[in-house]
């Protein structure tokens, strides 16, 4: 009796400790695999090259042209962007992480290089023409290679004096802002034009002088002297892709004063978006 139930109890703790081992390799393998999916998931997340932004840039032309581009790239950095260059443009200077940090995300962060033009270059490169447009850049990684990102469009134009000039103007982050003009003499407003206006719109509201905006507006007369306020918010739907892309344009008042001249007069606007996890996870899908 003795011997059957030390044999049995022996039986017993061979079984515990066979159990135990293969519990614990059990455990091990969960634990590997789970270490190996969030390794597969990892690299399937890494970029190859930077994610460029869209933006859509109405800029005049100045002395020095600056505007920001903005992308994406591995939250390691091995791969960033060096410098860039523009197509047509003898010489473009660029100024790396200009706003510093910028948005940190799971995998990836979100930086942003300035461009700056010199406005008499521009204006030779382009034949004395008083407009410019270009979609396109070529961005020289820090890997060696390079590659030609599309950036939306960026318009800069070199505008006469207006007999509207600038009297106040303010903004706010929750996408809205003003800007007032003073007639210096009498005119007449017949036209309001907006850049960009299939990104923009119904998005983009505008108001004058507290009014919504509609052609039934025009034409809007004013002596030397009145003020006119231009107001706009803008209000994207969660579903238009346009909320994740970056403005700097223009609402332009269009028209003529009492002698018969010509002018346009902008009253500017600005969106940046403030980019979620879920817009990364989409932008690096599509980019795919």
């Amino acid at each position: 009796m003795y011997h059957e139930t030390f044999s049995f109890f022996m039986t017993f703790n061979k079984m515990v400790i066979i159990l135990k081992k293969t519990t614990l390799y059990l455990a091990i393998a969960v634990v590997l695999a789970i270490l190996a999916g969030n390794f597969i998931y990892f690299q399937s997340q890494q970029l190859s090259s930077p994610i460029m932004l869209k933006h859509y840039y109405d800029l005049p032309l100045d002395p020095e042209v600056r505007f920001e581009l903005h992308y994406l790239v591995n939250r390691d950095e091995e791969m960033d962007i060096s410098w860039i260059s523009i197509p047509g443009l003898d010489y473009v200077q660029t100024i790396n992480d200009y706003q510093g940090s910028g948005q940190s995300f799971r995998h990836h962060k979100l930086k942003s290089v300035m461009v700056v033009i010199n406005g008499d270059l521009l204006k030779q490169n382009n034949g004395n023409q008083d407009q410019w447009i270009f979609t396109e850049v070529t961005a020289h990684l820090t890997n060696g290679n390079t590659k030609t990102f599309p950036v939306g469009k960026v318009v800069i134009t070199e505008f006469k004096e207006s007999p509207l000039k600038f009297k106040a103007t303010g903004s706010s982050t929750d996408g809205t802002g003003f800007r007032v003009l003073e007639a210096e003499e009498e005119l007449d407003i017949q036209q309001v034009e907006i850049p960009f206006s299939e990104q923009l719109l119904p998005d983009l509201k505008v108001l004058i002088d507290q009014q919504p905006y509609t052609e039934d507006l025009l034409p809007i007369k004013l002596k030397k002297g009145d003020l006119i306020e231009v107001n706009h918010q803008f209000s994207f739907d969660e579903t238009n892709s346009s909320r994740l892309h970056y403005y700097d344009s223009h609402i332009y008042l269009m028209g003529r004063t009492a002698g018969g001249e010509a002018f346009k007069r902008g009253a500017n606007i600005h969106f940046r978006p403030y980019l979620s996890q879920k817009d990364v996870n989409q932008l690096v899908e599509q980019a795919r």
